[in-house]
């Protein structure tokens, strides 16, 4: 994957600042201000007497249009992580002459322009520093390079190789003509099948593609065709010769209209297999229908590659399976090396009552039994269920079931319904989850395959605006569910902004959960430098019985709800941050070893800790636990309240969710558009927790 530094924003640019008897001048430009961001201007080690510098004016011009007007703050503070103290500020509207503004104060060390109003369109700001120091002091004073603005990883697409002698690259494309066999000598040089001379459908084209080969199945971008790739069987040579089915020329991906079909569904094994650049449409689905949209049937495949694909209305978007035997998991026939990357996956679901696997069963990617598997940069939305009335734990965007090894889930966008059941542990890193019900599960898995527990890596996850569940659905709405959990580190994620209003199953941000059926809650695992913010309901929520906690870290983690008052009222309980079924022991032998942690409730609420059914106070909790270094205390943050749809403006939308959600469905490889992906959002929803 490239790790390209890409920024959304020009923020955190440290400048290194000569001092001189001689009256110099720095100038700055940030590209598109937005409303509190924040820029900083320079390093100035203190001085006193002659040698202490001062920022005599700045000049502003703005690139705009419509009235363009920008207000800002010039402050100063040794800690650049301060509020700092107020030199100077000003409001600029001038597009010609620059606005001028005497600041004429001592700094010393940071200085930074921090933006308190943005109004009208504001392309650019032009900032022009006037500063003196005393006679004679020449001195330059480097300083430490600063952390760099907000980065970003993006994609890196997969790249077709060139066909080798004697691989056939068979062309379809609407008013083409299924006549004839590929190859045939069309004259001129030309042959059917190729560019020139395509097949009319993709049945027909498919049947030229030979099993052990590195063939192409190529179909010609902005056709749609109201069928479907059937039952595939065929494999490619190796894994440098895949066989491909994948889109040519120009536009947007061709659409398979598949009814009530699948759109591909594989029978036997398939390896050196590739999928690129189709969209899948199931477009007489109605809810109840069990169709696949991309569908490896159990068997034992390897080295899969789907890619810059769409699927969409159908009961499961992707579907992938190592072989299965029986009803009992096993690890026995594992499928191998399946990439997922750059697909949309929306409106696959299941709109009929049931629990069991084969009723209950449906998400936007479902996999079973693979060992070795990387899904990044994909986009899923509301997948699992369409209708509120039939929520239950096995709908989901994504259901990473039981058996599974090796798994990597980075830079994904899940939007709405449910986010995704990580049973058999792995690694989630750098996802957003938004308006989900239920965002992250981590393991939960049956009983008795998964014995054990499962080991997991849950790094730099945001997690935004949780949704009300039904009670009938017996779930609780959570940012981050654990359970059967046996190692492993949950770091720097953040649940925040959570948008429930309905208390009936208490919204909680963290819940360590458990049933009779599991030996193990959460063992062995650190959990550190989290952020619960404004969630509602409870911040951590314990599950007994105790004996299945063991040796955990808890340490450098923020769980408050200053403003979110949303919390269950009765049976004695009254908004608690803290929520335990039984009492905790601290020291030796402690189920977790708590530490230096903020913790912090609800407007309004009343009780702090409710433990084993006994309200108690943070001082209490610290005490009973052993939480060393911990607070009762608010951690404020520069701009906690973002959001996707305050995202969105920043790239020149509406503060609107469902505009920023479309936005990123409507992408493919060729209209890409890396401020539309994760690992974007995690950076600005990242850089609004600083602390101030």
């Amino acid at each position: 994957m490239a790790t390209t530094a890409k920024q959304y924003n020009q923020s955190a640019a440290k400048k290194l600042m000569t001092y001189s008897d001689l009256a110099q001048t720095k100038s700055f430009t940030i590209e598109s201000p937005t409303l509190n961001q924040q820029v900083t201007l320079g390093y100035f080690p203190p001085q006193s007497g002659p040698g202490q510098l001062h920022i005599e004016t700045a000049e502003v011009v703005l690139l705009g249009s419509s009235t363009p007007s920008v207000s800002f703050q010039i402050r100063s503070d040794p800690s650049r992580s301060a509020t700092g103290k107020l030199i100077g500020s000003g409001t600029a509207t001038s597009t010609t002459t620059p606005d001028v503004f005497d600041i004429d104060t001592a700094t010393a060390d940071w200085s930074w322009i921090k933006f308190t109003a943005v109004s009208g369109t504001v392309d650019a700001v032009t900032i022009n520093l006037t500063f003196r120091g005393g006679a004679g002091d020449t001195r330059a004073v480097p300083v430490p390079p600063p952390p760099p603005p907000p980065a970003f990883n993006t994609i890196s697409w997969t790249t077709v190789p060139t066909a080798a002698v004697g691989e056939r690259e068979i062309h379809v494309a609407v008013g083409g003509s299924d006549t004839g066999s590929y190859g045939d000598d069309m004259g001129g040089g030309e042959i059917m099948g190729d560019s020139n001379n395509p097949f009319a459908t993709p049945g027909y084209g498919k049947g030229f593609m030979r099993s052990g080969h590195g063939d192409r199945l190529m179909l010609n971008k902005g056709d749609t065709w109201d069928e479907s790739l059937g039952t595939w069987t065929l494999s490619g040579e190796s894994a440098a010769r895949p066989m491909v089915v994948m889109s040519y020329g120009t536009g947007a991906r061709p659409i398979l209209r598949t009814g009530s079909s699948n759109g591909i569904s594989t029978s036997g094994a398939i390896s050196h297999f590739w999928l690129k650049g189709i969209e899948f449409y199931g477009h007489t689905f109605n809810g109840a229908d069990t169709t696949y949209g991309i569908a490896f049937n159990p068997a034992v495949h390897n080295n899969v590659l789907i890619e810059n694909c769409c699927a969409h209305s159908y009961r499961y978007g992707i579907y992938l399976s190592g072989q299965q035997v029986g009803s009992v998991y096993t690890w026995v026939g594992m499928a191998t090396n399946f990439t997922v990357r750059g697909n949309t996956v929306y409106d696959c679901h299941r709109d009929v009552f049931g629990y069991t696997s084969q009723a209950g069963v449906s998400a936007g990617m479902y996999t079973y039994n693979i060992n070795g598997l990387l899904v990044e940069f994909n986009c899923f939305q509301r997948n699992g269920f369409n209708n509120p009335t039939y929520i239950n734990y096995l709908r989901r965007n994504i259901y990473h079931d039981n058996v599974n090894l090796n798994a990597i889930y980075r830079s994904n966008l899940l939007f709405g319904t449910d986010g995704i059941q990580l049973r058999a542990g792995g690694e989630l890193t750098g996802n957003v989850i938004s308006q989900a019900c239920s965002a992250i599960t981590l393991g939960a898995g049956s009983i008795p395959v998964q014995t054990t527990g499962v080991v997991v890596t849950c790094e730099d996850n945001v997690i935004l605006e949780g949704q009300d569940r039904l009670a009938a659905a017996q779930i609780r709405n959570s940012g981050i569910t654990v359970s059967n959990v046996t190692g492993g580190t949950i770091k720097r994620n953040i649940v925040a902004s959570g948008g429930c209003v309905d208390a009936t199953l208490t919204p909680c941000a963290w819940w360590f959960s458990n049933t009779a059926s599991y030996l193990h809650n959460c063992r062995n695992t650190v959990i550190q430098d989290n952020i619960a913010h404004n969630w509602g309901g409870y911040g951590l929520y314990f599950d007994s019985p105790l004996g299945n906690y063991a040796a955990n870290t808890f340490s450098n983690n923020v769980i408050q709800n200053p403003d979110n008052t949303v919390f269950y009222e009765g049976g004695g309980e009254d908004g608690q941050v803290v929520q335990a079924s039984a009492a905790f022991t601290g020291g030796v032998g402690a189920q977790f070893a708590f530490s230096d942690n903020h913790y912090n409730k609800a407007a309004g609420a009343g009780v702090d800790v409710r433990q084993n059914s006994v309200n108690i106070s943070f001082a209490t909790w610290f005490s009973q636990t052993g939480d060393s270094g911990s607070l009762d205390a608010e951690v404020t943050y520069d701009d906690p309240d973002r959001t996707i749809g305050t995202y969105n403006v920043t790239l020149g939308g509406a503060d609107d969710h469902t505009e920023f959600e479309d936005a990123c469905v409507a992408m493919d490889e060729d209209t890409w558009d890396d401020d539309y992906t994760a690992p974007a959002v995690v950076a600005y929803i990242k850089e609004g927790f600083t602390e101030v």
